[in-house]
């Protein structure tokens, strides 16, 4: 028994002398008092666990509660370099505590406890506890950004063999694809508000022994800036001047000079200003659209664009057809019609036809008129000229545009040659010379038939 005293009689019984009915004897007893041994036991709370971790050590030992018991306990490490906390005690059930571990081995605790009573009976047992190595967390990614974006963390973690990946913010939430995988792709949505929004990514690395080890690391995902531009024009003639005024903002507290830009008119970089002065042109016959398109990028690389078109109509343009077989010089009276000239038509430059008619410096004013049928006018006269002006103008007021034609009568001819020598014999080869006006067309004929003289 581990908690009763025993106690046996001893009896010395000794005799002297002969034989007879009385001898001579003598007797003694003492009586031998065996007191129990205690029995040594104890049962930790927890047992084998994760570092770091504390235990309660109970005692389950068994002795005699008539005598005082002391406890002696002792703690050592395997591997060394992990000490408990505290390595000796004398506490019955003292609290132990273990450090953090993540060497990646376990650390074998034995725990020895002593336990003596007031009589000096003792007894001792030993348990092991095993504090498992916990994993180390680690990983990196690219801390800032613009949205929407995707990040695959570098998971650098050890003595872990499974993860969990969350993300958390004030703003938008990300999405984790596949949170449990060891190096998912995270996603980070546009930052649509006026002030960065900050991610923290939290990492939790579980070993085999469901120990486990967290860390975070913080991504900030930057506003997208508003770029945005006004034109002083957004249409006008050729060669006009617009003055692009720049009201970007790139927010997050911050000011338009922290912005970098680049100006496009029809994808050609014309600037890196903040402003841009521009002089657009167009010398067809159509309008001219021309795209400017702004963008512009924050001081994180945030970046976003804006797109004005600038119309530039054409000048009116003024052209007079003259029809194909048709003089500007010719005899009187010569008529100067529709069927003699006409105007080019171009919808897109001219909205008016202006017509008038000029005789020797003076308008005639009578013959004034408008749309693109010219007036009918007839030359009665011989060696005279008068000039048709066509002005065309458009609705868009860009500078009207003038044509003329000159045309001009002249004098009739007359017909005359040399008649001096006009008779003679057979053979006759007179010399005839023409004394008609120089410079005009000769035809000759004899009896009527072409003659080509020599």
């Amino acid at each position: 028994s581990y908690t009763t005293i025993q106690t046996y009689q001893v009896e010395l019984v000794v005799q002297a002398g002969g034989s007879g009915a009385l001898p001579c004897t003598d007797t003694t007893i003492h009586t031998i008092t065996v007191y129990p041994k205690p029995f040594a036991d104890f049962n930790p709370t927890i047992g084998n666990q994760c570092a770091p971790s504390c235990d309660n050590l109970m005692d389950a030992s068994i002795y005699s509660t008539s005598s005082t018991i002391t406890w002696n306990w002792t703690i050592t490490d395997n591997p060394t370099g992990y000490p408990s906390a505290p390595t000796i005690s004398t506490d019955q059930n003292p609290s132990i505590c273990f450090p953090d571990n993540q060497s990646g081995t376990d650390v074998v605790y034995t725990i020895e406890l002593i336990i003596e009573d007031t009589l000096g009976c003792k007894d001792t047992t030993d348990q092991n506890i095993i504090i498992y190595t916990r994993p180390v967390a680690g990983f990196s990614i690219v801390d800032t950004g613009c949205g929407q974006v995707s990040y695959i963390p570098t998971n650098t973690s050890q003595f872990s063999t499974s993860w969990l990946w969350t993300v958390t913010s004030t703003g938008f939430p990300a999405v984790v694809v596949t949170a449990t995988d060891f190096a998912p792709t995270i996603t980070f949505p546009e930052n649509t508000t006026t002030n960065a929004i900050v991610y923290t990514i939290e990492l939790l690395a579980t070993s085999g022994d469901l120990c486990t080890d967290i860390t975070t690391e913080s991504v900030t995902i930057y506003p997208t800036p508003e770029v945005t531009f006004t034109a002083s024009d957004t249409s006008g003639c050729d060669s006009l001047e617009v003055i692009f005024t720049n009201t970007s903002d790139p927010f997050n507290g911050e000011n338009i000079n922290s912005m970098t830009f680049e100006w496009l008119v029809d994808g050609i970089n014309t600037g890196t200003s903040t402003g841009l002065n521009h002089i657009f042109t167009n010398s067809g016959i159509i309008d001219s659209v021309y795209q400017v398109i702004l963008n512009g990028w924050s001081s994180h690389g945030c970046t976003d664009s804006d797109t004005i078109y600038i119309t530039i109509h054409p000048d009116p343009l003024a052209d007079i057809d003259t029809t194909i077989g048709v003089s500007t010089t010719n005899c009187a009276p010569f008529t100067i019609d529709a069927t003699v000239i006409s105007a080019a038509i171009y919808p897109n430059a001219n909205d008016t036809y202006f017509w008038y008619i000029d005789s020797a410096g003076g308008v005639l004013t009578s013959y004034t008129t408008t749309g693109t049928i010219p007036p009918t006018y007839t030359m009665v006269e011989d060696g005279y000229s008068v000039t048709i002006y066509l002005v065309t103008n458009n609705i868009h007021g860009c500078t009207s545009d003038t044509a003329l034609v000159t045309f001009t009568t002249v004098e009739d001819p007359v017909a005359i040659f040399d008649t001096t020598n006009l008779n003679g014999c057979h053979p006759f080869q007179p010399n005839i010379d023409s004394w008609s006006d120089p410079g005009l067309t000769h035809s000759w004929f004899i009896d009527g038939i072409a003659y080509s003289p020599t």
